[in-house]
């Protein structure tokens, strides 16, 4: 039973995680549209690395 609720925990918080950075990317693009292509890849990539590598939240796929 400890086992399946972790489990369904683990699930909870990857979930929570993805919406989150979902979330994230949209809103740079909201607030980037008139940006050149050029400059919204780079903010885009930057901001990608940053919530990929944060320290707070390691998640690899």
């Amino acid at each position: 039973m400890r086992a399946y609720l972790r489990q369904l925990a683990e699930e909870e918080r990857r979930r929570t995680w993805t919406i989150s950075g979902q979330a994230k990317l949209g809103e740079l693009l909201r607030n980037h549209q008139q940006s050149d292509s050029k400059t919204l890849a780079k903010v885009f990539i930057d901001e990608l690395s940053r919530y990929l590598l944060s320290p707070r939240e390691p998640y690899i796929w």
